[in-house]
């Protein structure tokens, strides 16, 4: 799912609509469920990829489907920053919260 995500800007921007329709309806259909089932993901790459992808595709856009999604995507990535030094965890558990310094 993170590809599909990644790629919504550069969809729009390339004036691919009817690709861009479907990966919109994609994370409609199936994002957040993604989110609650996709276990330990790393941390920089989900920041980047998705969240980056949501946000991109929502300033693009106005299309507060993706402004809702990065929200979600945020607050489970919120508690990688739960450290002493305040730097993230290099792993998260999107369901749980649940982090690790690496795999």
């Amino acid at each position: 799912g993170a590809t599909i995500v990644d790629s919504l800007s550069t969809l729009w921007v390339m004036g691919l609509k009817e690709e861009f329709d479907d990966a919109r309806e994609w994370c409609k259909e199936h994002l957040a469920d993604k989110f609650e089932k996709a276990g330990s993901v790393s941390f920089f790459e989900t920041t980047i990829r998705v969240l980056g992808g949501l946000v991109s595709a929502y300033d693009l856009t106005g299309d507060k489907l993706f402004l809702d999604l990065a929200k979600d995507i945020a607050d489970r990535l919120l508690p990688a920053f739960n450290t002493k030094s305040g730097l993230p965890l290099a792993i998260i558990n999107l369901a749980s919260g649940s982090g690790a310094r690496s795999r």
